[in-house]
C-alpha cells in the first residue's frame, strides 16, 4: 500500500509488530491506528508510542463496550455525542473519527431502530444508523439525525480548540478542553458545563480576531526568524503537543505527498541566502521535502533526517538565491510525509 501511496487505516491498537513496514525508513505498516476507548486505554504506552512515532491516532464507537467511556445509541444522553469527536479527541491527540454504518436501517426505521439478536442477545438502538431515508418524509437523500448533528458540534468544540492554538492560546485552550474531557473516563455529564466551556472558547477567538491588527510586512531576509504556524499551510496542520518548539507550534504534515508549508519573506539586497530550517524527526528514518522557491524547484530532495525524538529539535541549511523584496519558501512533501517544522531563519 505504501509504495502505490496509500496510507495504511487499521482498526486495532497499535502492535511492535507493525512498528516496520519494511522499506528501511523505519515508517509503520500503519498509519492510522484506530481504537475503540476501550482498546486505547489498555494500551496507553504503545499509543504514546506511535504518536511520538508519528502515526495517527483515530477513535471510533460501537454498542456498548464498556462502563465508562462515550455512547452513541439512541437511548444515550446528547453529550456522549459531542464529547468524544471534540475535548477528549484534542486532549488525546485523536486526529480522527470512525463509524462503521450510518444507513443499517430496519424494514421501518423512522419507527423501528431496535435490534435485538442481531448483534448479541441484547438491544443496542440505533447502531449503525446515523440518517433516515429522506424519501419517506418527502426530501431527496437522506435526513440527518440528531445524533449526526451533536457529532458535528464535537468536532466544532475539537475546531474551536485548534483555532486557539494557531493563535497562540493553546496552553489555555487546552487546559479548557481537560476540565471538561480529559479523557475516556474522566468527562462531564453536564451539557451546561460543555457550553460554557464551548463560549468560553468561541468568546477567546471573537476577541483575538478583532484585537488582530493587520498582516505586518514579510519578514527581512537579515537573521529573521519566520514561524511555521505563520506561514500559508496545505494539508499539514498546527500543533504543539511536542516540546521544544519556539512560537505558538509548529506545522505538522499530515499526508505523504503534497502537504505543503509556504513563507514569504523579504530580501534585499538580491543574492545568495541560505535558509535554515528548525525541525523535528522522531521517526527512525529520512523524511526529505521539495524545496520550491518562488515557484521554482530549487531541490527536488532536501533531506531531514531523525533528530532522535519528535522533541529533539535540529536545523538543516540550504543554499539559494533570492530575489529584491518578497520570495515564496515552500517545502513539499514528496512520498514519506514530512518532519515537524517549527521555523525558517533566513540569513
Amino acid at each position: 500500500m505504501h509504495q502505490a501511496g496509500a496510507r495504511n487505516l487499521i482498526t486495532m491498537a497499535p502492535t511492535p509488530y507493525l512498528y516496520d513496514d519494511g522499506s528501511g525508513t523505519g515508517r509503520s505498516a500503519v498509519d492510522i491506528w484506530t481504537m475503540l476507548p476501550i482498546m486505547y486505554d489498555g494500551a496507553k504506552a504503545a499509543v504514546a508510542y506511535v504518536q511520538q512515532k508519528g502515526d495517527a491516532t483515530w477513535s471510533y464507537n460501537t454498542l456498548v463496550q464498556d462502563s465508562y467511556s462515550p455512547k452513541w445509541l439512541i437511548d444515550f444522553d446528547p453529550i456522549n455525542f459531542r464529547i468524544q469527536p471534540g475535548f477528549i479527541s484534542q486532549c488525546l491527540n485523536l486526529k480522527g473519527l470512525l463509524y462503521w454504518r450510518i444507513d443499517r436501517w430496519s424494514s421501518d426505521p423512522w419507527n423501528n431502530v431496535n435490534n435485538t439478536g442481531q448483534f448479541s442477545s441484547g438491544n443496542y438502538p440505533g447502531e449503525g444508523m446515523l440518517v433516515y431515508p429522506g424519501q419517506t418524509v418527502g426530501i431527496q437523500g437522506v435526513a440527518p439525525s440528531m445524533r449526526l448533528k451533536w457529532l458535528r458540534d464535537g468536532i466544532e468544540d475539537y475546531e474551536y480548540v485548534t483555532i486557539l492554538q494557531n493563535l497562540g492560546q493553546g496552553t489555555w485552550a487546552m487546559q479548557m478542553a481537560n476540565s471538561v474531557g480529559a479523557d475516556w473516563a474522566n468527562w462531564t455529564r453536564d451539557p451546561l458545563t460543555l457550553e460554557s466551556v464551548r463560549r468560553q472558547l468561541g468568546d477567546a477567538i471573537n476577541n483575538l480576531a478583532g484585537a488582530t491588527p493587520p498582516p505586518p510586512n514579510p519578514p527581512p531576509a537579515n537573521g529573521a526568524t519566520a514561524e511555521a504556524e505563520n506561514a500559508t499551510t496545505s494539508g499539514a496542520i498546527i500543533a504543539n503537543n511536542n516540546p521544544g518548539y519556539t512560537g505558538a507550534g509548529y506545522a505538522d504534515y499530515q499526508n505523504l505527498s503534497g502537504d505543503y508549508i509556504e513563507w514569504t519573506v523579504n530580501a534585499s539586497p538580491a543574492g545568495n541566502y541560505s535558509l535554515d530550517f528548525r525541525y523535528a524527526n522522531g521517526s527512525s528514518g529520512n523524511r526529505p521535502l521539495a524545496l520550491r522557491v518562488n515557484g521554482v524547484v530549487t531541490q527536488a530532495s532536501v533531506s531531514f533526517l531523525p533528530t532522535g525524538s519528535w522533541a529533539t529539535w535540529k536545523g538543516v541549511t540550504v543554499p539559494t538565491s533570492l530575489q529584491t523584496g518578497a520570495n515564496k519558501i515552500r517545502l513539499t512533501a514528496i512520498g514519506l510525509s514530512g518532519p515537524n517544522i517549527d521555523s525558517l531563519t533566513v540569513k
